[in-house]
C-alpha cells in the first residue's frame, strides 16, 4: 500500500509520488506541500513579467520636466531637470544616504548630497516645478528665478 499526502492548498489526499507532488528539497519528504495541479494554477495566476516590467517602465519614465528641492524656509536648494523625474528623486535619495559613494562616482552635486545626508531627506520638499518636453531650457529659467544654493555655476 502506498503512502498518501494531503495537499495544503486543495486539501485532497494524493499518493506521495513525484507524479502528484513536485520536488522540494527543504521538506522532510522531499516533496512540495502543494500538489502539481494547485501549483500549476498558482503559476498561471501570477502576474506576467512583461506586465511588471511595463509598470516599472511607466513608473520611472512617466514625467519629464523641471524639479526643485526646497528647505523648510522655502529656500530653493537645488533645481534640476530630467526626462524621468521619479527616477531622479530616487537617485537623489540614494546618494544622500551615502555621500561618500557620490564623491567616488564623481557626481556633481556632492555638496547637495552632504547637506541632504546631514539635514535629513524627509525634512525637505521635492516639487515638480513644470512638466515639459523642453526641460533643459526651462531649467535655466528656473535657476535664474530661484537662484538655488547648490546648483553649480
Amino acid at each position: 500500500m502506498s503512502q498518501t499526502k494531503k495537499c495544503s492548498k486543495c486539501k485532497e489526499e494524493k499518493e506521495t509520488t513525484l507524479e502528484y507532488f513536485g520536488p522540494h528539497t527543504s521538506n522532510k519528504d522531499g516533496l512540495h506541500a502543494w500538489c502539481r495541479n494547485c501549483f500549476r494554477e498558482y503559476q498561471k495566476s501570477k502576474p506576467k513579467k512583461e506586465k511588471y516590467r511595463e509598470s516599472l517602465y511607466r513608473y520611472y519614465n512617466r514625467v519629464k520636466g523641471v524639479y526643485g528641492i526646497f528647505g523648510i524656509n522655502d529656500e530653493c536648494l537645488y533645481t534640476g531637470e530630467s526626462k524621468s523625474i521619479n527616477r531622479r528623486f530616487n537617485d537623489h535619495r540614494c546618494h544622500s544616504r551615502n555621500p561618500a559613494a557620490a564623491i567616488r562616482n564623481n557626481h556633481c552635486q556632492v555638496e547637495l548630497y552632504k547637506f541632504l545626508h546631514n539635514y535629513g531627506f524627509d525634512n525637505l520638499d521635492f516639487r515638480l516645478l513644470e512638466e515639459c518636453d523642453d526641460h533643459k531650457e526651462k531649467e535655466k529659467d528656473y535657476i535664474n528665478k530661484y537662484n538655488p544654493v547648490y546648483n553649480n555655476a
